[in-house]
């Protein structure tokens, strides 16, 4: 049993936090997590879904920031090993979920991140919250996070947008 909190309650925090400082935001929700204990349901489910034109791979948290949108996907925090290493090994995004942001990130007013954990997003938000402006994406990818990596669920290493600079943390 871990002892860190799980990607809810990350999103709890942040919620709180984000109410806290009057930041307007809300959760996309994904109906078709309610079904994982009944396949047939879940098949369903994801069948009408698509039907009604909802996306796989729809970020976790819209930010409203300023002039801009942010979409979150938000992960829970990585663990330490014994070694006292960080350890992403648990922790996957998916392949629509980088989908997604990628084509986030093609417009103007918009802007996507994965953040591993509340206090990471925090973060990421309050320094977004000092720019003038997002529109060139690449250098607003430098001063935030150096780029964005991303534990891909095929274990193969892949960047968001600007795959030339590693995340610093």
């Amino acid at each position: 049993m871990s002892l860190l909190p799980t990607e809810y309650d990350e999103q709890c925090i942040l919620h709180k936090w984000l109410k806290f400082k009057r930041i307007d935001h809300f959760a996309t929700t994904n109906e078709n997590n309610t079904y994982k204990q009944n396949k047939k349901y879940a098949m369903l489910a994801e069948v009408k879904a698509k039907a009604s034109g909802k996306l796989k791979g729809v970020s976790d948290l819209e930010i409203f920031i300023k002039e801009f949108t942010l979409y979150l996907e938000l992960k829970r925090q990585p663990s330490i090993t014994k070694t006292g290493k960080i350890s992403y090994k648990d922790i996957t995004t998916s392949e629509s979920q980088i989908n997604f942001l990628e084509m986030v990130n093609k417009y103007k007013y918009k802007i996507g991140f994965v953040a591993y954990g509340a206090e990471e997003a925090i973060n990421i938000i309050e320094k977004l919250m000092k720019l003038d402006s997002i529109d060139d994406k690449k250098e607003v990818y430098n001063k935030i996070c150096k780029g964005i990596y991303l534990n891909c669920r095929d274990k193969g290493k892949k960047f968001i947008k600007y795959k030339e600079r590693k995340c610093i943390r």
